[in-house]
């Protein structure tokens, strides 16, 4: 685990970017991107080895096409081509997330993926004007600093 890099995660929640760039379900809110956190980490340097970039897919004519949003990958990889749909680039996202901070990828998902936030975890767990649950970046940077002391999961 990159302790260091982590944290430098949680500051930059807690003090870099606003409430309005925060959105967990996408990669990199307010740039063109579909974790968040990952997304404003790569694009400020924090992560070495890791970039944004475009990932490519299979359009439903056969052709291969790039995605209109970024998605983080590793330095120098190669991504082959996926399948157009729901979750395009997730799969690869986490998995070079998982390699860039030296977790594995369960952990990643735990601390990266919106699906792993539980109201049931946050004392003062809020709630949008349509009554679903949301992930403020308060919560995400106080989740990895549980997890680098080895708090979470519990």
């Amino acid at each position: 685990m990159k302790t260091e890099v982590l944290q430098s995660i949680a500051d930059m929640l807690r003090n870099d970017i606003t409430d309005e760039q925060f959105n967990i379900d996408h990669w990199f809110q307010h740039c063109g991107s579909v974790g968040c956190a990952i997304g404003h980490a790569v694009h400020r340097n924090l992560i070495p080895g890791l970039k944004l970039d475009y990932v490519p897919f299979i359009a439903i004519d056969g052709t291969i096409e790039k995605a209109s949003f970024l998605t983080p990958v590793m330095e120098g990889a190669t991504i082959e081509p996926q399948r157009a749909g729901a979750g395009l680039g997730t799969f690869a996202a986490f998995h070079a997330a998982s390699a860039a901070l030296d977790l594995t990828l369960s952990d990643t998902v735990e601390l990266f993926d919106s699906d792993s936030y539980l109201p049931e975890d946050f004392e003062n767990a809020g709630f949008d004007e349509e009554d679903e649950f949301v992930v403020t970046r308060e919560m995400a940077a106080d989740r990895i600093e549980a997890f680098i002391a080895g708090k979470w999961p519990r």
